[in-house]
Order: structure tokens, then C-alpha cells, then sequence
């Protein structure tokens, strides 16, 4: 036992004094030679996709000269400028770049993967580069990178109505930034919401959206679309290019073929349709359809209730009517109510196709009327579009009455309009705070007769450049808007009978009004025009013939009365005389020598 221990003993300190004596030999060192390499990233300008300014982060990883043995794993910047510190040598260097994780798993460069259903494909742009450099001292070395995806856009050419767009595809999934490859194909479903009308032409179509696929850099591939609005016909579209750093338009009509008026709720909702006295013409109806099913005939009311919305989808509805949905403003209308409360509804979609569905965009418009189509239906939120520039008489009137929910109302395109065309349309629309423009110079007896009457959350009233006046034309017109601080300038030198009366009567919050440049009136033209408008500050009214009837009957009353002052401007002091011997029209608060009153005189 012992001799072995000896043994042992004996045998390490050997070990010792030769670990000794091979330390006290002289060595030549070699240095460490390392150095600082700066990259420098950026894009190349060749079919460009989009701006590379939102590029978030930059991916790298660095291999030896063969490519296949990783010195440096992948590490991630979040600028396109980075050092790495490297031995002198070769290397194969591969880089990434995207506009953060949401899109790509990088952390394998060489197996890129795409992240399923991405929610924000807008930023799913991606670029990559493969470099050799060698590194013999600190240097900068700059790289340009290549878009690793195409870049599909869908432009409209027509029309696309707020609604779900939904495209479908097959896709690479996987790219090598090594090789520029890409691969493991599988199907991809997009869906976008279409959150404003969209409005193209052949000659100018307008984007929809846009989608970045990855794709093989030098390699021309084709593949299929399929494009579903809501519950339209699936369009499949056969043969689309795909490259990398190219990007492919897709022009075309991807909405309904016909723009039904349709109906969406987010919950389920019911469908009623109520009739006063209305009837179709021979061989005429209406019919609808729910989700995308079969369509329904109908050629009076609906009583019984059609459930739509939520998981059952939108209701569609079309016609074959010349009278569109009413026959009369006072008796012989249609009007469509929901009987579910508290679940809004939206609208879309050419009410022309009511008329004539197969032929909308030629439906003749000028014996067709929608009075009263919704009026009292407080759930409907969005409206229908109405792009006829042809109008019948009262073809409008009262349409969307009492609609409190109704937060947008639809462009009215119409220049030359028709007698009370949009009589009473948004009366009691307490929800709307923006009007529709009103393009129209020509006007019709009564055509803005309280067209946002009681509209008690309209700020902005729309400009008003029509200088051929008719009878009534704006009468009521904003009448108890109390949230309407300033109203539209009113350039008419001509007037007619009522124009102007009872215009702004009960706008509370109305500061100054409208330069009336008119020098001669006619009866009843300013006839309580201002009437219990108790902030107005200011009146210019420059008529030098203010003889007709009743033409600035109590124009005045109650207005300014909660001004801190008021400023009042006529023509000459003969028309002051005349006004101010009636107190119908002046009354004592707007007269000179009234506390907080000024009266001005152009001549």
C-alpha cells in the first residue's frame, strides 16, 4: 500500500518539474488580430415597393468563407448602421431587414418564416443581402439590400363601398437569405376593411391594398387571386406575376358587380318593411336576399320580420320599381324599419338599384322618389349613396327624417335640382354634425326646405354657391341647428319669394351672420330669416328697396338678445329710417343709441 502511495507521488512531482521547465522556455506570442467592420445598410432603387424609412430592425449573421460553419449567430439592430468586431479574414455575411417581428421569424436567416395572418401586412415589406468581404482591417463596408417580397396591389376601378374585403392565395413561406430562395408554399387569407367608399376609374383606378409576398429573386412565378366582398360572388383572378423587388397591379371592379343596397348590423337584427298606400307597376317588384342566399320577391310590405346581421350576414336588397319607393309625399310610400333596439345598422350601396338593378347606372331617376324611405328609424347609422344627378320632384323629401343615429350623410351630387328634392332629408338627424356638399347653382321652389331642420349637432354647414334663386328654396333650411356657429356665405343678388325665410331661425349658437348683398327684396324674402338667433353679434344688409311685403318680417326677433354687443349694417340712413319705424323690423336692442350696439352706414 505504501510503496504504491510512493509510487504515485513520485509520479506527480515529475509531472511538475516538467510542466516547469516547459513554462521557462522562451515563446513567440501571436497577437490577437481583431478588428472593428462597419456595415452600412440600404435599399436598392430598383422597383421600388415602398419607402424603406420605417425599417425597424436589421438582421445578421456571419459565416466562414464556405458559407456553411456560423461565426457570428444571428443578432439583431435597430439601425442600418452597426459594427461587429471580426478576426482578419473571409466570410459570407447574410442580412434582413423589416419593419419589426410582426411579420418574420428571423432568427434563422437561412429559414426566414413568414407569420401566419399577419394583422399588418401594410408593413410586411422585407429586404435581404448575401456578401462576401474580407477583413484585413477597421473598415466600413456598405451593403444593398434587395426586397425579398413582391408586392400585389389591388386598385379599383369604379366603385368600393364600405364593407369586408376578403383575398385569398398561395404564398411562400419560408426564404434563404443564402440563396435567395424561397419555399414551403401554403394558403393565405387576408381580410381588410374597407373603412370609406373607394373611387377609381379605368383611366385612374384607386388603391385598396396591398400585399407583400415572399418570393424567389430571380424567378418569374404565377399565381391566383381570389377576391371576396362581402357576400358577392368569389372573383378569381388566374395567372398574376410574382417576383421579388417587382410589384404587380391588379386593376378591376372587386366590389359587388351590382351595388345592392345592403344592410349590416354587427348583432342580429330584423328587417321590416311598411307600406302607406304605395304600389308597384305591372311585372315590377323587390326582393332580397340575406347572406349571400337566394333572393326573396316581395311586391307589398314585410310584417313578419327578416332576421339579418351578426352570424346570418347583410341583407340585400333590389328592385324593379319606376317609381322607386314612393308615389307621393303625402300618401304611397315605403319605409324600411329594424326591430331590434340598440344594434345600429349601416348602409351601402346605388339606391338607382331599386329602380333597376340590372340597368342602375341608366335607371331613369326623374319619375323615381325615396320620401320617407327611412324616416323615423333611429338605428340607421350610414346611408345608401344617391348619385343621380337627374331629379324628380321631391324625389328626397324627408327620407332620412328622425334618423337620430345617422352619423354621415351621402354625397349629393346633383347641380340642377328639382322642386323639393331634398325637403325635410335630414330633419330631426340629431347626430349629424357634418352636411353633405350641394354643388347645385340652379335651385328649385322649396328644393333645401328644412333640410337639416332640428339637426342639433351640425356644426358645419355646407357652402351654398348657387346665385339663381326660386321660391322658398332655402326656407327652414337650418332651422334650430343649435350647435351652428357660422353660416354659409350667400352670394345671390337676385332674389325670390321666401327665399331666405325662417333660414337660421332658432340657431342659438350662430355668431355672425351671412353678407346679404341682395339691393332689392321680395316678399317675405328675410321673413324671420334670424329669428331667436340669441348670439348673433353681426348683420350686413345692404337692400336699398326693402318695399315688398313682409321682407324683413321679424328678421330680428329675439336675436342678439345674449350678445355682448351687436354691430348693424344697411345701406344709408334712409333705410334705417324705414326699418326702424316697425318694430317687427328692428327691434329696440338693434337700434342706434341700444346699450352695446353699433349701427354702420355705407353711405
Amino acid at each position: 500500500m505504501k510503496s504504491k502511495g510512493l509510487s504515485n507521488t513520485l509520479l506527480w512531482l515529475l509531472g511538475l518539474v516538467a510542466m516547469l521547465s516547459s513554462c521557462s522556455e522562451v515563446e513567440e506570442m501571436v497577437a490577437y488580430d481583431a478588428h472593428n467592420v462597419t456595415f452600412s445598410l440600404s435599399a436598392d432603387g430598383e422597383e421600388a415597393t415602398r419607402s424603406t424609412a420605417a425599417v425597424t430592425r436589421y438582421v445578421m449573421a456571419i459565416y466562414d468563407e464556405t458559407g456553411e460553419n456560423k461565426v457570428v449567430s444571428e443578432k439583431e439592430f435597430d439601425s442600418n448602421t452597426f459594427s461587429v468586431r471580426l478576426d482578419a479574414g473571409k466570410y459570407t455575411c447574410l442580412f434582413w431587414a423589416d419593419h419589426g417581428s410582426a411579420n418574420y421569424d428571423a432568427a434563422d436567416l437561412t429559414a426566414i418564416t413568414a407569420k401566419a395572418n399577419s394583422a399588418d401586412d401594410a408593413n410586411a415589406e422585407a429586404f435581404y443581402a448575401k456578401q462576401v468581404i474580407t477583413v484585413t482591417d477597421g473598415s466600413v463596408v456598405d451593403i444593398t439590400l434587395r426586397r425579398a417580397v413582391a408586392q400585389v396591389i389591388l386598385r379599383e376601378t369604379s366603385e368600393l363601398f364600405t364593407g369586408t374585403l376578403t383575398v385569398s392565395y398561395t404564398a411562400y413561406q419560408n426564404f434563404n437569405v443564402g440563396t435567395g430562395v424561397a419555399s414551403n408554399e401554403a394558403s393565405v387569407t387576408h381580410t381588410f376593411s374597407v373603412a370609406s367608399k373607394i373611387t377609381g376609374s379605368v383611366s385612374s383606378p384607386a388603391e385598396v391594398c396591398s400585399l407583400f409576398l415572399l418570393a424567389n429573386s430571380d424567378e418569374n412565378q404565377l399565381g391566383d387571386f381570389k377576391v371576396k366582398y362581402e357576400d358577392d360572388d368569389e372573383i378569381t383572378i388566374s395567372n398574376v406575376p410574382i417576383q421579388a423587388n417587382c410589384k404587380t397591379n391588379l386593376n378591376g371592379k372587386f366590389g359587388e358587380k351590382i351595388p345592392y343596397v345592403t344592410f349590416s348590423a354587427a348583432s342580429e337584427q330584423t328587417f321590416f318593411v311598411l307600406n302607406d298606400g304605395f304600389y308597384l307597376g305591372a311585372d315590377e317588384y323587390f326582393e332580397y336576399s340575406v347572406g349571400g342566399g337566394s333572393w326573396t320577391k316581395f311586391t307589398d310590405e314585410i310584417l313578419s320580420g327578416v332576421p339579418f346581421g351578426g352570424d346570418k350576414g347583410n341583407l340585400r336588397l333590389r328592385g324593379k320599381s319606376s317609381q322607386g319607393t314612393a308615389r307621393d309625399i303625402y300618401a304611397g310610400c315605403l319605409t324600411i324599419s329594424f326591430g331590434t333596439p340598440g344594434i345600429l345598422v349601416d348602409c351601402r350601396g346605388d339606391i338607382r338599384t331599386l329602380i333597376d338593378y340590372e340597368n342602375y347606372e341608366t335607371a331613369n331617376t326623374t319619375n323615381a322618389m325615396f320620401s320617407y324611405l327611412f324616416q323615423g328609424n333611429n338605428l340607421l347609422r350610414t346611408a345608401p349613396t344617391l348619385p343621380a344627378t337627374t331629379l324628380a320632384n321631391y324625389c328626397y323629401y324627408g327620407m332620412f327624417t328622425g334618423c337620430t343615429a345617422l352619423i354621415a350623410a351621402p354625397e349629393l351630387p346633383a347641380t340642377t335640382l328639382a322642386e323639393g328634392c331634398y325637403g325635410s332629408m335630414f330633419g330631426g338627424c340629431t347626430s349629424l354634425t357634418t352636411a353633405p356638399e350641394l354643388p347645385a347653382t340652379t335651385l328649385a321652389g322649396v328644393c333645401y326646405d328644412s333640410m337639416f331642420g332640428e339637426c342639433t349637432s351640425l356644426t358645419t354647414a355646407p357652402e351654398l354657391p348657387a346665385t339663381t334663386l326660386a321660391a322658398g328654396c332655402y326656407g327652414y333650411m337650418f332651422r334650430g341647428c343649435t350647435a351652428l356657429t357660422a353660416a354659409p356665405k350667400l352670394p345671390a343678388t337676385k332674389l325670390a319669394t321666401e327665399c331666405y325665410s325662417l333660414m337660421f331661425k332658432g340657431c342659438t349658437s350662430l355668431i355672425t351672420a351671412p353678407k346679404l348683398p341682395a339691393t332689392t327684396l321680395t316678399p317675405f324674402c328675410y321673413c324671420r330669416m334670424f329669428e331667436d338667433c340669441k348670439k348673433l353679434l353681426e348683420v350686413k344688409m345692404l337692400a336699398t328697396d326693402v318695399s315688398e311685403n313682409y321682407c324683413l318680417d321679424n328678421w330680428l326677433k329675439n336675436a342678439g338678445t345674449e350678445a355682448s354687443s351687436r354691430t348693424l349694417t344697411v345701406a344709408n340712413q334712409d333705410i334705417y329710417n324705414t326699418m326702424s319705424a316697425d318694430p317687427k323690423i328692428l327691434p329696440e336692442i338693434w337700434r342706434q343709441g341700444a346699450t352695446g350696439t353699433t349701427v354702420n352706414f355705407l353711405k
